[in-house]
């Protein structure tokens, strides 16, 4: 039986939800939560902890031991912040500028080159 994730979607550059719009429902078809955040990238004096605090708020409650944070580019800035915060399963970061093999199923909805880590518990 398949391991149901909830993955936190970290957008990149202009911090819109909107840029996950493809991969929630591939995600959801196949088990999985997801939950795309939107950052304050609109508001000039929100900086990383900012940014942070909206990725935690949209964790929630939810069980640590099962979320996924997938973040692109610069959403790469934001979930180091996170994992600081929630000792969360997986880290994923994703970068647009390679391509890559041999990622699993679930994964290779995240477009182009990508780093796997684990957040350390506290």
């Amino acid at each position: 039986m398949m391991t149901r994730r909830i993955f936190i979607l970290i957008p990149g550059a202009g911090g819109s939800a909107w840029y996950w719009h493809l991969v929630v429902p591939r995600l959801e078809r196949i088990g999985h939560e997801a939950v795309p955040v939107t950052l304050p990238a609109a508001d000039d004096a929100a900086g990383l902890p900012e940014y942070a605090d909206a990725v935690v708020r949209a964790i929630g409650d939810r069980e640590p031991r099962h979320v996924v944070i997938v973040a692109q580019p610069l959403g790469g800035f934001t979930a180091p912040v996170v994992c600081q915060q929630i000792s969360v399963a997986l880290l994923i970061l994703g970068a647009s500028r390679t391509s890559s093999t041999g990622v699993g199923r679930t994964l290779r909805l995240i477009p182009s080159s990508t780093s796997f880590m684990t957040c350390p518990s506290r």
